[in-house]
């Protein structure tokens, strides 16, 4: 499942997620993540545009709930099987996220 970027800063800019909604992103955050992780080197242009939708995502979540929604959904994707360090990498200097 892959959402469209606008869509995915629309409905996080909205306030309106329920845990539900937290989940489903969550889970695109973890798919966008693995697709990074297999772009890497394989496909330069290809991760940029990936790593720039998590990067964007961390600046919507900021945007709705700073640093403690950011938090709320890194820890969703760490329970899901994520690794939240790849995360912080992404969203480092977003509304003081360090790496």
């Amino acid at each position: 499942m892959r959402w469209p970027l606008l869509a995915i800063i629309s409905w996080a800019c909205s306030g309106n997620s329920t845990s539900s909604d937290d989940s489903l992103l969550a889970r695109q955050l973890l798919f966008l993540l693995e697709l990074a992780d297999a772009q890497c080197e394989s496909v330069p242009k290809a991760h940029a545009l990936t790593c720039n939708q998590i990067r964007a995502i961390g600046e919507a979540l900021a945007l709705q709930g700073g640093a403690a929604r950011m938090q709320a959904i890194a820890a969703l994707v760490g329970a899901l099987g994520g690794d939240v360090r790849d995360l912080e990498f992404y969203w480092d200097g977003i509304c003081g996220w360090l790496y």
